[in-house]
C-alpha cells in the first residue's frame, strides 16, 4: 500500500511526501521481500530524480531494476516501469531507443493476449513517434486505442486525445481537432 501510495503521490506532483513515502515504503519491501513493491518504490524514485533535473540518475536507477524485475514475476508495476523508462529515454532524446521499448512491450502484451496492455503501450508508442515528430505514426498509434463508448472514461483515452490533439494542432486539421474538444 505504501508503495502505491508513494508513486501516486510522486504522479500527482506530491514529490516531498513521494519520497519519505517511497523510503519508508522501500525499507518495509526489503524486510519482507516484496519485489513489485521494492520495483515500485524503485519507478517513484526515478520519477523524482527525473524532476529534480536528473535525467541520467533516473535512467540509471530505472536499469538498476532490470535483475529485481526479471526476477520477480510480472506484476503491474513490471509494465509501469517499462513504460516509464520509455518516458525517461525519450525525454532525455534517446527516441530510437525508446521506440525499441515500445517494440518489446508491445509485442509481450500480444503474446500475453492483455488488450489493456497493448492499449497503454499504443499511446507511449504515440508519444515517442510524436517526440521524433512522426505525426502519422502518432495518429496511426492513438486511432489503435478505440475511442470510449458512451461515458467510459479511462487515463488511456484521456492520453489519447492528447495525442490526437497534438497532431492536428500541428498539421492545422481542424476537423480532428474538433473531434477532440
Amino acid at each position: 500500500h505504501q508503495a502505491w501510495m508513494s508513486y501516486n503521490q510522486a504522479m500527482t506532483g506530491l514529490d516531498d511526501r513521494a519520497l519519505a513515502t517511497a523510503n519508508a515504503a522501500y525499507a518495509a519491501a526489503e524486510a519482507i521481500h516484496d519485489a513489485e513493491s521494492r520495483v515500485l518504490c524503485g519507478i517513484t524514485l526515478a520519477l523524482l530524480d527525473a524532476v529534480e533535473g536528473y535525467a541520467s540518475r533516473a535512467i540509471e536507477r530505472m536499469d538498476s531494476l532490470e535483475a529485481l524485475i526479471r526476477d520477480s514475476g510480472n506484476g503491474l508495476a513490471h509494465q509501469l516501469a517499462a513504460m516509464h523508462r520509455v518516458s525517461l529515454l525519450t525525454n532525455i532524446g534517446r527516441v530510437q531507443d525508446a521506440a525499441a521499448q515500445v517494440v518489446i512491450g508491445s509485442e509481450k502484451a500480444h503474446r500475453e493476449r492483455s488488450g489493456m496492455a497493448l492499449h497503454l503501450w499504443a499511446v507511449t508508442g504515440g508519444f515517442v513517434h510524436l517526440a521524433a515528430g512522426r505525426l502519422s505514426d502518432t495518429r496511426a498509434n492513438a486511432e489503435s486505442v478505440p475511442p470510449p463508448q458512451g461515458s467510459d472514461w479511462s487515463p488511456v483515452n484521456a492520453v489519447r486525445l492528447v495525442l490526437l490533439a497534438e497532431v492536428a494542432a500541428h498539421t492545422g486539421d481542424r476537423k480532428l481537432l474538433h473531434e477532440t474538444h
